[in-house]
């Protein structure tokens, strides 16, 4: 069964991920095709990084994993210290494909399996050489797995930059829910 709250909240901020992860994608269509000015990165970095924050926020493991693993990608595509580019690209852009099917999934009603999206986080590690994740690694938390790492790198800064971005929304839909009972 879905986490009614995940999904209730993931209702009010959907529009907002997929709107990012389309941004993302242009960037990256537009360095593909023209080369790009490489401060792209830097906003498809930045991006991500708020996207996944969100869906930390949500406590939603799997999304939130695949999501770090685009961010790692981009930074390495723009470092430019992967030995295949075109494979990281392509692995890339099926995830950012993914993740949105997946997200749509959870708002119809579907119950959160993050070890659909494994396939895809694995994709985007070996492109970039690291080993695969097993299904124990996506499922428990790091902090369980690891005494030496208390929580998610890079995610806790920027909740407060998201939460301020978000909260307008929030209290929008809010009253429009409190109207309609």
């Amino acid at each position: 069964m879905v986490d009614t709250n995940a999904v209730g909240g993931l209702k009010w901020v959907k529009g907002e991920i997929v709107a990012s992860l389309r941004q993302v994608q242009g960037w990256l269509d537009e360095l593909a095709e023209r080369g790009g000015d490489q401060s792209r990165f830097n906003e498809a970095i930045s991006a991500l990084g708020e996207v996944r924050g969100v869906l930390y926020a949500l406590q939603l493991a799997g999304p939130t994993r695949l999501t770090e693993e685009m961010q790692i990608l981009c930074e390495d595509l723009q470092a430019e210290s992967l030995p295949n580019p075109g494979e990281a690209a392509e692995a890339l852009t099926l995830a950012l494909i993914q993740l949105p099917d997946y997200l749509n999934k959870l708002e119809a009603g579907q119950a959160d399996a993050p070890l659909e999206l494994l396939p895809s986080v694995n994709d985007l590690r070996g492109s970039r050489g690291a080993a695969p994740l097993s299904e124990a690694e996506l499922l428990v938390p790091a902090s369980v797995l690891s005494d030496s790492e208390i929580s998610a790198p890079g995610v806790h800064p920027s909740l407060g930059q998201i939460a301020a971005r978000v909260r307008p929304r929030f209290h929008l839909y809010l009253v429009k829910w409190l109207k309609e009972d």
